[in-house]
């Protein structure tokens, strides 16, 4: 922390897989924030990507690295290419290939667009934390990451020694020297502190601050020692023996004082569901990250009153007032939010210029069709129960086997366990033994070895070895895992399109499931494989979602917009009360074959869409790059009347997509779902559409591998061998179109 204090533009990093560190991205935001500066570095989705990621699979690490306080995504990495010829020169594979010669370099411009407004905003202003944590004075010192801070609703930052002497107070309000300000302050848990550290704290508490964490028993310093030890103790004494500090937990004091958490959902803490906040002068603006991948609706609170909610979405650069929202009087609002899956999103809130109409309640009942399953579902393997976190592996019994007649020599490393659980971080092995009767915890670090040499009995209780976030302080415990695939795929055979997530996933199970149980789901849809981690009390949906109902502003103007028919009640904000009806909205069209396919080299017509990997030509199957598929469409004039929109949704594809009607381009869809509002593009009668989709590099390697004569890529490795699975590809579907009512609210 005492180093980060320098640095113009301090960063943390961050890579790519499914083990995800927030240590050096707390620290570096963190730092940015004390010493008041707007940039928060990270090194970017650094990784063994071998050509698999995309726009798509790297937005959902993104956007939770800017909830931690990054700001500025700096690519690992962009190679340099003086040839022409794909993939190109690699970092040796590590870093994600993001040059001009990957296949979605082009449309990858609107997910740097995308990135772009988001920083903007997340560059602006301050940032909103109530808590202060300080290190300590060990150096160097790690990020200390207090999760149970973020599962409350509050933001905090580190501190470290040089800026904790630096503080101020004022009426119970901590400054730094950059004028951040924060509520409470959360010591170390250690014995340790110098005199002159605790003397400034006591200087804090004067002022009213608010101060909790474990009494120092000594100091680390040998500075006028034995005497700074004994001034250490009397200063605690009177502090901690008069209740100035407390030992208690955050939890304790957030509920004792009664604290507003800064943002939270009626139904509390929501896994998953995480946020930054930054105050520009009077302008509050929130970030809100969705990272589960299916949608979810929320009622979310903000600790902001008396002002106007927008919402800023930076897919697409639109702004609007939002429509639904209650101001409680107490300082917070309440806003009904709808995300997609991984979707992310801005609410800004300025002040009012003058009292706007809007409604404080809505309730829509629809008449829904019979939903359907996924078009290609098949379920590959789902486990239930409570997993070891992710970075981490039980090599319990590993040790158990090492440990010979009482003695253990063990050496911290790759030996310990069959795979990396943490690539590319320092891990270590934490063991909670039983040496001579006496209960112990030994760690190592990786290099590290521990020798023990029992006198009469050793035996090892519990073993973990990986990546140990800052945030977790004990040994994880092991529990049992189930295999729940054979009652998933039964279940869904059946007629089931809704699985609740609960113990009867496993009903007559007696084994110890653990506290925190989830179902994990390895699932593919017309071959692209996707994964869900669901907590237990959500329900497993395997049905085609309906695009939502939505209640917008447009302009002046409240519209409700639907595709489905049914019935809405709204209450104004003055206390009225009225309903709307939708009696009927035509039913979208499925568009069938047949699609004329146009490769480079070569075309064919379709009758209906499969991948690219069941084309019948080789060179098709091996493809990788963008095709275009062309389409007459016919769409009814009814459906263009001025209270009418129409949408496009292209169902699934690998991996982006291009639309264009009647020549006007419409954007790029780089993420499902990929929906896309046609607008006043489109008419009545024929129009002609152009699908420009673009899939990933290993297709077309895996072809040069089984055809190295006619081989037409070049790279500095091979990951792809000649029997490697091929990826799906192109427009996948189903495709339709789709028409909404629009209807005004008065």
């Amino acid at each position: 922390m005492n180093i980060g204090d320098a640095g113009d533009v301090v960063m943390g990093e961050f890579w790519t897989g499914d083990f995800f560190s927030s240590q050096s991205l707390k620290i570096a935001a963190s730092c940015a924030h004390l010493n008041g500066t707007q940039i928060a570095g990270a090194e970017s989705f650094t990784g063994n990507a071998n050509w698999l990621e995309h726009p798509a699979t790297l937005k959902n690490l993104g956007d939770r690295v800017w909830t931690t306080g990054i700001n500025r995504i700096i690519f690992h990495t962009y190679t340099h290419q003086p040839g022409d010829v794909g993939p190109g020169y690699t970092m040796g594979g590590n870093g994600l290939e993001f040059n001009r010669l990957n296949t979605w370099w082009k449309q990858g411009k609107a997910f740097l667009d995308y990135i772009a407004r988001s920083q903007y905003l997340l560059q602006q202003g301050k940032n909103v934390a109530d808590v202060l944590v300080f290190t300590g004075e060990a150096s160097p010192n790690d990020a200390t990451l207090l999760s149970e801070i973020s599962a409350m609703g509050f933001d905090y930052d580190l501190i470290g020694t040089d800026k904790m002497m630096k503080l101020t107070a004022q009426n119970g309000v901590l400054r730094t020297d950059s004028q951040a300000e924060y509520r409470i302050l959360v010591l170390p848990e250690s014995v340790w502190m110098t005199p002159e550290v605790l003397s400034k704290i006591e200087e804090l508490v004067k002022n009213n601050v608010l101060v909790i964490g474990k009494k120092p028993q000594k100091s680390p310093s040998l500075e006028d020692y034995p005497h700074c030890d004994n001034k250490l103790m009397k200063m605690a004494k009177s502090l901690w023996g008069k209740g100035l500090i407390k030992d208690i937990s955050i939890q304790e004091l957030v509920k004792e004082k009664n604290f507003i958490s800064d943002f939270t959902t009626s139904k509390g803490f929501v896994k998953d569901i995480s946020y930054t906040h930054r105050r520009d002068g009077e302008v509050d603006i929130y970030f809100v990250d969705n990272a589960r991948q299916e949608s979810l609706d929320e009622i979310c609170r903000f600790r902001v009153g008396g002002k106007q909610p927008e919402l800023w979405n930076p897919e697409t650069g639109e702004i609007r007032e939002i429509a639904v929202w209650k101001d409680n009087g107490n300082g917070t609002t309440d806003i009904p939010l709808h995300f997609e899956s991984d979707e992310a999103f801005f609410v800004v809130f300025r002040n009012l210029e003058k009292e706007k109409n809007h409604f404080v309640d809505v309730k829509i009942e629809l008449n829904k069709p019979e939903e359907e399953i996924f078009p290609g579902l098949e379920i590959i393997k789902a486990e239930y129960g409570t997993f070891m976190p992710v970075g981490l592996v039980d090599v319990t019994q590993n040790i158990r086997n090492s440990v010979r007649n009482g003695s253990l020599n063990l050496f911290c490393g790759f030996n310990l366990s069959s795979s990396d659980p943490a690539p590319g971080y320092i891990k270590e092995v934490r063991i909670d033994c039983e040496i001579d009767g006496k209960r112990q915890e030994l760690r190592a670090k990786e290099g590290e070895q521990i020798l023990i040499r029992a006198v009469r009995s050793l035996e090892i209780l519990n073993a973990v070895y990986g990546r140990f976030e800052a945030d977790i302080r004990h040994i994880p415990q092991s529990y049992a895992i189930c295999d729940v695939t054979d009652y998933i795929k039964s279940q869904f055979m059946s007629g089931m399109k809704k699985i609740p997530v609960d113990d009867n996933l496993v009903k007559g199970n007696q084994s110890d499931l653990g506290p925190e149980r989830e179902l994990h789901i390895v699932y593919s849809i017309a071959g692209k494989i996707q994964k869900k981690n669901l907590p237990m009390g959500t329900t497993l949906d395997m049905s085609q979602p309906w695009p939502v109902s939505r209640v917008l502003t447009n302009g002046d103007k409240i519209i409700w917009t639907t595709p489905i028919p049914g019935s809405l009640t709204y209450t104004t904000v003055s206390g009225k009360k009225k309903s709307v009806q939708v009696s009927s909205v035509p039913q979208p069209i499925r568009l069938t074959g047949p699609w004329n396919l146009c490769f480079p080299q070569d075309s064919l017509h379709l009758d209906e869409l499969v991948s690219w990997t069941n084309l019948p030509e080789e060179s098709m199957r091996y493809f990788s790059g963008t095709a275009v598929y062309k389409k007459t469409i016919d769409i009814p004039k009814k459906w263009l009347r001025s209270n009418s929109s129409v949408e496009l949704d292209l169902g699934n594809l690998a991996e982006i997509a291009e639309v264009i009607i009647n020549g006007k381009n419409m954007g790029i869809l780089w993420k499902p779902p990929y929906r896309i509002n046609l607008g006043d593009a489109v008419h009545g009668g024929k129009n002609d559409l152009e699908i420009k989709i673009t899939n990933l590099w290993p297709n077309r390697l895996i072809g040069d591998e089984n055809n190295p004569d006619s081989k037409t890529t070049f790279s500095t490795i091979k990951v792809w061998g000649r029997n490697s699975p091929l990826l799906p590809s192109g427009l996948l579907g189903p495709v339709i179109i789709r028409p909404y009512q629009n209807i005004e609210l008065k």
